[in-house]
């Protein structure tokens, strides 16, 4: 893969993640799901459900303002950004659920779920960032070796 086009891959990358999350949240998926335990741990499958559903959001997000060259924003502000919209993506999804479904609720659990999955993936992405970042430039220069040598 170019080097320069790797913005298009980590953009699909996330437009995929956000498409994906939207139908999760809003279609009714009730009658296709296998039946899974309602516990884990003492904790309600459809919280965990939430927390990794969203502790995605600030990997795909991570690396989309990384290396997404046509996205301009200031490293250091570019954990508080993937935390304040993905918050902000939860919430709406939480509300859109309640406003816009029949089949689905509104829960301020669910919306706590997703607010621990982003806040510790933040952080684990905060603490990882060094070693996440060389990873990922050498599968960039791998691919691009690859392909264009």
């Amino acid at each position: 893969m170019e080097k320069r086009k790797t913005y298009i891959v980590v953009t699909a990358l996330f437009a995929l993640y956000i498409v994906a999350v939207l139908c999760l949240c809003l279609l009714n998926l009730s009658d296709k799901t296998p039946e899974l335990p309602k516990y884990l741990f003492g904790i309600p499958m459809d919280k965990i459900a939430h927390f990794v559903m969203y502790f995605a959001y600030p990997v795909v997000g991570w690396l989309l303002l990384t290396y997404n060259k046509q996205i301009k924003i200031n490293r250091k502000y570019v954990f508080s950004t993937i935390f304040i919209t993905g918050v902000a993506f939860a919430a709406f999804t939480e509300t859109a659920q309640g406003l816009f479904t029949t089949y689905r609720d509104s829960d301020p659990l669910d919306m706590l779920a997703n607010f621990l999955g982003i806040s510790a993936a933040c952080i684990l992405m905060k603490l990882l960032e060094k070693p996440a970042t060389r990873f990922c430039d050498s599968i960039q220069n791998y691919m691009h070796n690859k392909l264009y040598k």
